[in-house]
Formats: C-alpha cells, sequence, structure tokens
C-alpha cells in the first residue's frame, strides 16, 4: 500500500467503509478498493491439513472437530487467510493379491493316491516318485492347505519306500521332516513294522535334543490368524518358541483378505522374523497419506517435511498449519506446528490441553490460533531437523508379543 492510499484511507477504516458501501449496493471508490485489494492479497495464506490422532489416542470425531475449531480461527482473523485446499483422502493402495486355484491340490491329492496305489502294490521306487510329486504339490499349496494330515501320510510311505529301496539317507530325512510336522505321532504296529517304529523313536530323541529356536510372526494386518504346521497358535503378532529346528510351514489368515502361507526353516538359538503380507490389505499412500502416518506415529521427519511444503507449494500455501492430538490422563493433548512453505522452517506452537467435555468452548484454541499468527511474522524458535515427538507427552502403547511355546517338550539326554 502506498502512503498516499494510507493517508487517504486508512486501512482498520477503509474495512468498515467498505462494508457500509457493499451493504448500501454503491461501487467501491478506486482507492477503496485498491485498499482491499492489497490487504487481502497481503494476508499470509495458511492451509489446515487435518490434526491426527496420535498412537489412535483421539476418536474421529475429536480429531474433526480440533481442526474444523482451528479453520474458523483463521477465517475469522485480519491478519491471516485461510487456504483451501485438496480434501483429506489420503490413496490407499492394496496389498497384491496373487492369482490362486486348487488346481495343485487337486494334483497332489491324485499323485498321493497314485503313490498309496503303487505302495500297496510293492512298486517302492515308481510310488517313491509319485509320493515326493504329491509333496511338493502340496508344499506349492500351502495357502490353501488346512488339513495336513494327507502330507504326513504321504511323507511316511515315502519314507518307507526309501528304506525298502535301500535309501535309508533320504528315508532318514523324510522321518525328521515328518517329526517336524507332527513330533507326536504314534504309528500303527498293524501298519508299521517294528523295526521301522524303532527307527522314528531314535530319530525323534535324536531331533528333540537338539537346541530349539523361535520364530516371529507379523502381518501387514493385526489380528491375523497364524498357523503352525496346520495348527492354530494364535493371532499375529506372536513369537513360537520351543519350535524344532529345521523346516515348518506358516500360513496366516484373516477374514476378508488373501491367505499367505510359506515354508520357513527355523535354526538353533536363533529367533527368525516373518511378516505375512495378506493379499488386498489397505494402506495410505501418497503425499497425504505419507504426512498423516508420520503424524499418527507421533513424528515429523525432515522428509515428510519437504513432502508438506511440496503439497503448499501446489495448492499456493503460505504455511501449513499441522499436528496431533493424544489422550493424556483425562485430557487430550494438542501439538501444532507451522511450516513455511517457501524455506520449510518449522515453528512449534505450545501445547494446548483440553478437556473433552468443553471442546466446543476452548478458549486454548483461540490462545493457540493468536500465537500462530504471530509466528507468521517470524519464529522465535524454529525447529531444525524434524520433529522428534509431535505431541511431547504421547506414548505409543506398547505391541503385546504374545510368546507361545508350540514345539514338543525336550527330552533328557540318555
Amino acid at each position: 500500500m502506498t502512503p498516499s492510499v494510507r493517508k487517504f484511507w486508512p486501512q482498520p477504516v477503509s474495512a468498515v467503509l467498505a462494508a457500509l458501501f457493499v451493504f448500501l449496493g454503491v461501487p467501491l471508490p478506486q482507492k477503496m478498493q485498491t485498499v482491499a485489494e492489497a490487504a487481502v492479497s497481503s494476508q499470509a495464506k495458511i492451509y489446515v491439513f487435518p490434526i491426527q490422532a496420535v498412537f489412535k489416542g483421539a476418536p474421529a470425531d475429536v480429531t474433526s472437530q480440533v481442526t474444523e475449531l482451528i479453520k474458523n480461527e483463521i477465517k475469522h482473523s485480519e491478519e491471516v487467510s485461510l487456504q483451501k485446499g485438496p480434501v483429506f483422502i489420503p490413496e490407499t493402495v492394496t496389498t497384491a493379491v496373487k492369482p490362486m486355484s486348487d488346481a495343485e491340490l487337486k494334483a497332489a491329492e491324485k499323485l498321493r493316491k497314485d503313490g498309496e496305489r503303487l505302495y500297496n502294490e510293492l512298486k517302492f521306487a515308481e510310488a517313491a516318485k509319485a509320493l515326493q510329486a504329491a509333496v511338493n504339490k502340496y508344499e506349492g499349496s500351502l495357502a490353501l492347505l488346512t488339513d495336513f494330515g494327507p502330507i504326513v501320510e504321504a511323507l511316511l510311505n515315502l519314507a518307507v519306500c526309501y528304506y525298502r529301496t535301500d535309501n535309508d539317507e533320504e528315508g532318514a530325512k523324510v522321518l525328521i521332516k515328518v517329526i517336524r510336522l507332527a513330533p507326536d505321532l504314534s504309528l500303527d504296529p498293524e501298519k508299521y513294522p517294528p523295526m521301522f517304529r524303532n527307527t522314528v523313536d531314535a530319530l525323534r530323541k535324536k531331533l528333540l535334543l537338539k537346541a530349539r529356536g523361535e520364530l516371529e510372526v507379523g502381518a501387514n494386518e493385526d489380528g491375523a490368524m497364524v498357523f503352525l504346521d496346520g495348527r492354530k497358535v494364535g493371532p499375529t503378532p506372536i513369537l513360537l518358541k520351543e519350535l524344532v529346528p529345521g523346516e515348518h510351514y506358516i500360513r496366516v489368515e484373516k477374514e476378508g483378505l488373501q491367505t499367505w502361507a510359506e515354508k520357513v526353516t527355523v535354526v538353533s538359538t536363533q529367533r527368525k522374523q516373518v511378516l505375512a503380507a495378506l493379499g488386498g490389505a489397505k494402506k495410505a499412500s501418497g503425499p497425504l497419506g505419507e504426512i498423516a502416518e508420520a503424524l499418527q506415529k507421533n513424528r515429523l521427519p525432515p522428509s515428510v517435511i519437504d513432502v508438506v511444503a511440496q503439497q503448499g507449494k501446489e495448492i499456493g500455501a503460505d504455511f501449513i498449519a499441522l499436528g496431533g492430538i493424544a489422550r493424556v490422563g483425562n485430557n487430550y493433548r494438542v501439538g501444532v506446528y507451522l511450516v513455511k512453505v517457501g524455506s520449510r522452517e518449522v515453528c512449534p506452537l505450545p501445547e494446548i490441553q483440553l478437556d473433552p467435555d468443553l471442546l466446543g468452548a476452548s478458549v486454548e484454541i483461540y490462545n493457540m490460533a493468536s500465537i500462530m499468527f504471530k509466528r507468521v511474522e517470524g519464529c522465535p524458535d524454529p525447529i531444525a531437523g524434524g520433529v522428534a515427538s509431535v505431541v511431547s507427552t504421547a506414548k505409543a502403547k506398547p505391541t503385546e508379543l504374545k510368546a507361545v511355546a508350540v514345539g514338543p517338550a525336550p527330552v533328557a539326554e540318555p
């Protein structure tokens, strides 16, 4: 605004007169119109990114209400203006759903029956080929395999075939696999001779003397059910203890999502981590989703601040106001930050506490907004290197990792 314009139309007076002219339907004088336009264009434009619940510490209606209260303070301010921007609908990506057919499982069943027929005909070499092929097909259909009885039976018959064809080494390997899958398996004395049963017992004792391993199973969706070698063991996340070392089959499923399954090797004295990617699970993505996820995890790293600034640039904002809310004791605590789009400077506003019963009449938000408007002119304490904690006292609830001993009881050394 030029000095001459200020002389004739001081800004507070011009605003009142402009309103009067509009009310009377009289066109604004040119000088007053210039003042009004200059006043509007000089106001800093602030876009309010929806306040996020930190560690799920506040319901959606509370976060929405706090966001709207901050917006309303900006709308009614003569110092700044509210910048319109994208409606917060973060993009979502879906974990790939792989084509799944029961053709392999049906083929496995056919091969197993062919192998049993050849086994009963004492054609052990041919039976071994069919049974091994059946096992391979079963392992390729783990996501569909809910009954492990047939695969255990196929492996037992395969072991007998190897022993009957003088291939004791391969027979022992297959029996060890059977023991891992079904350590408490009891063999029918009418079907299996004493020598074979004694071999199984000796291998079982040797295997169960080995140091055990652990398997930590998680998933891209908490609460998915975990199955170990066909046995239900509990929901994710879960720690499976006392596992016999070697190969095991893990299946993870949750209603509405595609089942995940894999063969996993457990190592003695070691803990292995497995993350099941259930097909069809959705998560937020895109720049808005990235910002929201960071705030929900109570952090604002430099990389996300760059994303915030870029989004502000695209919508023409001078500043982005964003933050989080968490339940602390009986109240909500809110942390809000002002990001200057041009310089990426992050300015913290004083944290406020809100009474859940008095959100709509909160003086604290008015006071915080007043400080925000002053921070537009300059930040006395900008943050460098990102925000380590959006809400200072908010803490994530520790993820309960249930430990389950799923292996057979250890045996004493002879």
